[in-house]
């Protein structure tokens, strides 16, 4: 739990480096196919006009960074990008993942956001 919790801190101080936000999805179809443009798709798109072959396959890396709008929006080639969002990668990356881990100890994930104390899992376990 502190170990996420300093994670969190140090996302939302953009103390951790970009390089390690990238987030990495393999493109399942031709770009054309896709109904739904998700994050992948746009930078996919992006990567082909600047003239990269992106097929069936390809692992596309991606930066999500702040501004309004859709995710896709906001997602840029990790080299092209300036930063990162810190809400985005804490709200969707970093909570799902520990969420249901610490809500079976009786730790609430808000907590981790917002800093409040957590009562310690040795307080429901009878002695």
């Amino acid at each position: 739990y502190e170990y996420v919790t300093e994670i969190i801190n140090e996302i939302k101080l953009k103390e951790i480096p970009k390089e390690k936000m990238i987030i990495q999805t393999q493109l399942k179809k031709k770009i054309e196919n896709y109904d739904l443009i998700g994050p992948h798709v746009t930078v996919a798109k992006k990567m082909r006009e600047q003239g990269i072959y992106i097929g069936p396959g390809a692992i596309i890396k991606y930066i999500v960074t702040e501004g309004k709008g859709l995710i896709r929006d906001k997602a840029e080639i990790p080299e092209e990008a300036s930063s990162y969002d810190p809400d985005y990668y804490i709200n969707n990356q970093i909570l799902p993942a520990v969420d249901r881990i610490f809500e079976a100890l009786g730790y609430d994930s808000e907590g981790l956001v917002t800093g409040v104390s957590q009562s310690k899992l040795d307080k429901f376990i009878k002695k």
